[in-house]
């Protein structure tokens, strides 16, 4: 199961790097919806701002994240490893946003991913 974790956050923060890395907003917003993709499949659920118009033209890269994301959470079970995995990738999350917040950076963007064209 840990190794299995370790994938799935590395893939989590793959999508991150990226898409800070991302040269137009286009791209960034892509690597987000992969990024939102992941997370949910690792949530067990989507959140509520996860629906497809949420996406825009990018919902194609959000099911790409979601459908990796529960092919992996598939594979880790019972349902007691499946709340291991989130506290995992609950604790990184608030590491990435003490990260962001103390160089500034990403200080807008919400530190779990979610239908970012919702809020816009």
């Amino acid at each position: 199961m840990q190794e299995l974790l370790i994938y799935l956050k590395a893939r989590i923060e793959w999508c991150q790097q990226q898409g800070r890395a991302a040269t137009n907003v286009q791209e960034k917003q892509g690597w987000w919806a992969e990024e939102a993709g992941l997370v949910d499949a690792l949530r067990g659920r989507p959140s509520p701002s996860s629906s497809p118009e949420s996406f825009g033209e990018h919902v194609a890269r959000y099911q790409l994240g979601l459908q990796e994301g529960l092919a992996i959470m598939r594979l880790i079970e019972p349902s007691a490893n499946r709340k291991a995995a989130y506290e995992v990738y609950d604790e990184h999350r608030h590491d990435n946003q003490d990260k962001h917040n103390k160089d500034g950076s990403e200080q807008g963007r919400s530190a779990q991913p979610s239908g970012f064209m919702a809020s816009s």
